[in-house]
């Protein structure tokens, strides 16, 4: 018997495509991940500026910055960070500066955050949760 490559071809893009929906992350997957990774950059910065600190209140002093940086980080990103769902994959959006810019997406369960949210955290939003 011979196979139908046209059926099948169409029969797998209609399953990839009920995964993709299935699967597409939720606006808190979107959030979660740019909280990520604004707190490892915070943690950069914190752990910078206390290099030269005493060891023991180095460590002290980074610890309590890190508390209070993500304090501040959950409820920002929660109101700055969107998610649009374009049914088969979405899009991670920043409200920034009164602008709303996609700085990442998300398909098949994982978020994807581009290199754009290091060059705004370099220049300047970081001041927030200083």
């Amino acid at each position: 018997m011979k196979v139908r490559k046209k059926p099948l071809i169409i029969g797998i893009l209609i399953l990839v495509a009920l995964v993709a929906m299935l699967t597409n992350p939720s606006e808190e997957k979107h959030r979660s991940k740019v909280k990520s990774v604004i707190a490892a950059q915070v943690q950069s910065t914190i752990g910078n500026e206390i290099g030269s600190m005493n060891k023991d209140w180095g460590a002290l002093a980074k610890n309590a910055g890190l508390l209070m940086g993500n304090a501040m980080i959950d409820p920002m990103v929660n109101t700055m960070v969107k998610s649009t769902d374009y049914i088969l994959f979405s899009t991670t959006n920043l409200i920034w500066q009164g602008e709303s810019q996609i700085i990442g997406f998300g398909i098949f369960g994982h978020v994807f955050i581009s290199s754009k949210i290091n060059k705004m955290l370099e220049q300047g939003f970081l001041e927030y949760v200083k």
